[in-house]
């Protein structure tokens, strides 16, 4: 399980306009300014932390093999300025549990987009497809799920797009549970989607983007 996270944190991921990294303590600050945005919070299910609370959270992530985390960055932004802190867009993020059966497991998965001026430009589809390649090429995950606010409609909408169905809805919590198993048909169009994208993997450097 430990190689797991090793490897995760030994791994860049890539594509056409974005580049996933590990998440580092340097990225913090920046990171915990995006929930600054109410409706940010609001549209994640996410109360506001302290800084400090962020840093043991950070530590969670980059400890728990069941937890997997990349901030995404504007790849044009980091292109030409090779600065990860300002190229810094938003994070992708899963969490992996045992399934039913004792060879499966399932990956619930998140995404964030914490620069207002990056969303709508169609990069949430391509953050979404990628964390899903790694998952499966990876780890083998078949089955993710996701939890989302009943208030997101976009998130709702880009999810299903991929092929998510909504399995239940808790009213209590204000969130929909959405699901996608990856038969032979939907592992091939995930495939192909995120080759349309220029998805592509780098394991030989942590926080190197070459």
């Amino acid at each position: 399980m430990q190689d797991r996270k090793t490897r995760s944190l030994q791994t860049c991921l890539r594509s056409r306009d974005l580049l996933f990294v590990p998440y580092t303590r340097s990225m913090i600050p920046k990171y915990c300014s995006w929930f600054a945005d109410e409706h940010l919070r609001k549209m994640t299910s996410t109360e506001g932390l302290t800084e400090s609370e962020f840093e043991h959270s950070h530590k969670i992530w980059t400890s728990d093999s069941n937890k997997i985390m990349f901030i995404v960055l504007s790849r044009l932004d980091y292109e030409q300025s090779q600065d990860q802190l300002f190229s810094m867009i938003g994070d992708v993020n899963m969490v992996i549990s045992q399934d039913e059966t004792p060879d499966s497991a399932v990956a619930e998965v998140m995404l964030m987009i914490g620069d207002a001026r990056f969303r709508g430009k169609g990069l949430g589809r391509q953050m979404l497809l990628v964390l899903m390649r790694y998952a499966e090429e990876e780890f083998f995950i078949r089955k993710f799920e996701a939890h989302i606010s009943l208030e997101n409609h976009s998130s709702i909408a880009l999810f299903t797009s991929l092929g998510f169905t909504t399995v239940s809805t808790d009213e209590t919590f204000g969130e929909h549970l959405l699901q996608l198993q990856l038969d032979e048909p939907a592992l091939q169009a995930l495939v192909t989607q995120s080759d349309n994208v220029s998805y592509s993997i780098d394991r030989t450097s942590s926080h190197q983007m070459a």
